[in-house]
């Protein structure tokens, strides 16, 4: 094998080997995934308030926001604003994922009862 065609396969491999690497490293920065936990170590690290929104805004997250939670992150000293925030990108990954089969019917009277109390109203 000539010194040039040792040079060419050498560099092919290490290409190989690059290649091989960055497609891991995005791959597993692709699929982190924000919780209560990396806000709080994010709030803690004072990092803005704008880097927090936005990275709730670009980095998938799993949040847990019920009550306790909630306090939990206040007590943290996570900013009111970046728990709203947590709070409207839950609700926006659930409407987008749940289909019109599933959606909860709305609390509140049946058409049929409104329409009885309308012309129970109207009659008498």
């Amino acid at each position: 094998m000539t010194d040039a065609a040792f040079k060419t396969v050498k560099l092919s491999r290490f290409l190989a080997v690059l290649a091989t690497i960055l497609f891991i490293a995005q791959s597993a920065s692709a699929q982190k995934t924000l919780t209560n936990d990396s806000i709080v170590r994010m709030s803690k690290a004072h990092l803005s308030t704008d880097v927090i929104l936005n990275a709730i805004r670009t980095t998938p997250g799993k949040y847990s926001l019920d009550a306790d939670d909630l306090i939990t992150l206040k007590t943290a000293g996570v900013p009111d604003v970046v728990i709203a925030a947590m709070q409207k990108e839950s609700g926006n990954r659930l409407s987008k994922s749940s289909s019109p089969t599933n959606r909860s019917i709305p609390l509140g009277r049946s058409h049929s009862a409104q329409l009885l109390d309308r012309h129970s109203r109207l009659t008498g």
